[in-house]
């Protein structure tokens, strides 16, 4: 089925853009123009890689996100020598560029930046399986893991940042003078 009135009328999303509405604003819009067991699956998607899938397209991107995910684990590994076994997931397919490109995105000890790579990878992505998807309901899933990832910046910022750096400087002090 086609959503054209729905997806035409959402604004259009960019890498490094901000989120013009939060994931609950968009599953608002979807409410009125899918049905119960559409919108019901739709609402389910989430950022961490399933079990199941609403369509081929969230097959496919739970294929590339666990490998992502599992290709970042194993560098969070050798960086800091930890055993990350218990938190590799059985992958389904194989991206051979991806162990390059998650490797080039660790090149930095900014975590902020190696994070920000990583969704301009998974932006990538979800740029490939968009293809044939412009109206449909894979459209809406791509749309909604876009959101996800900008989202997830919208909050931060320097002063954020500086304030959550002094407040656990505050506790590890605290602490330590509880201990002494």
């Amino acid at each position: 089925m086609n959503y054209y009135y729905l997806i035409a009328s959402l604004p259009m999303l960019t890498v490094n853009g901000e989120a013009p509405f939060t994931v609950d604003q968009f599953m608002g819009q979807c409410r009125d123009f899918l049905s119960d067991a559409l919108y019901d699956a739709l609402d389910k998607v989430e950022q961490i890689p399933g079990s199941s899938s609403c369509c081929d397209t969230e097959k496919k991107w739970n294929a590339f996100e666990t490998s992502l995910r599992n290709r970042a684990a194993h560098w969070v590994a050798h960086k800091t020598k930890a055993d990350v076994t218990p938190f590799i997931r059985e992958e389904s397919e194989v991206f051979t560029t991806l162990e390059k490109q998650v490797e080039d995105a660790f090149d930095t000890d900014n975590p902020m930046e190696v994070e920000k790579a990583l969704d301009k990878l998974r932006w990538y992505e979800l740029d490939t399986l968009a293809s044939g998807h412009d109206f449909d309901f894979d459209a809406l899933f791509i749309y909604k893991i876009r959101l996800f990832i900008l989202e997830k910046w919208s909050g931060l910022s320097k002063e954020l940042g500086q304030e959550q750096v002094e407040k656990t400087v505050a506790a590890i002090l605290e602490k330590s003078a509880e201990t002494a």
